[in-house]
């Protein structure tokens, strides 16, 4: 395991993290599938209910997303790295910065989820709190990936038009919480149409890690 080929590792990653987190994301208790119910993100006593109610899940999910975000984001990082000197570097390195406080956004959001669902939070201002954190989190990582992919697309070793469907994908990611932001009765709303979206960004991505991993 030690002697892997760092292309290969972060080929892996590419493939494993989205599938990872995209499988949290959608599981989470109260998110877009309704798994152990619904609730309104912008109200505290719905989300503190059913993270409650649903504890073994919560606490799963929230762990998982991290490690799959975290998993994604090292194998982005190798992929920003290789394009160095070539098309499409600096403006995917301007992405990925930007994209690292997306995911650090997340990973603030999961553990705080991951508190109320262990019961030790009970406070009920912290799932306001999370919401806001994740809202601007999905902002972040939707400008970064939106950047990395337009780096991508100018790279002839990865297919042009996947590239620019995960550029539009990442847009819509960059705009949607803008919405929820003026309108927060549209979260739940805006988190399905987000989700439809890390789907075409989490295809993509097992796209490119197949390819890191030949």
């Amino acid at each position: 395991m030690t002697s892997i080929d760092m292309k290969k590792l972060a080929g892996y990653a590419l493939i494993f993290g989205p599938i990872i987190a995209l499988t949290s994301y959608f599981i989470q208790p109260g998110g877009v599938l309704g798994i152990g119910g619904t609730a309104d993100p912008t109200i505290s006593e719905e989300v503190i209910k059913i993270l409650s109610e649903n504890s073994a899940l919560g606490i799963i999910s929230a762990m998982t997303v991290m490690i799959g975000l975290l998993t994604i984001f090292s194998g982005y990082v190798y992929l920003t790295n290789s394009m160095e000197g070539g098309n499409g570097f600096a403006v995917a390195k301007l992405g990925i910065v930007i994209n690292a406080f997306g995911i650090f956004g997340f990973c603030i959001g999961s553990s705080m989820g991951l508190g109320i669902a262990s019961g030790v939070i009970t406070d009920n201002v912290v799932p306001d709190i999370l919401w806001a954190v994740s809202t601007g989190a999905t902002t972040a990582f939707g400008l970064g990936g939106m950047l990395i992919w337009i780096g991508l697309s100018s790279r002839d070793e990865y297919n042009k038009n996947i590239s620019l469907a995960v550029v539009v994908a990442s847009a819509v990611v960059f705009i949607a919480p803008f919405i929820s932001a003026f309108g927060p009765e549209n979260t739940r709303l805006v988190n399905s149409v987000t989700g439809i979206c890390f789907f075409v960004i989490t295809l993509a991505s097992i796209n490119i890690g197949r390819i890191l991993s030949k």
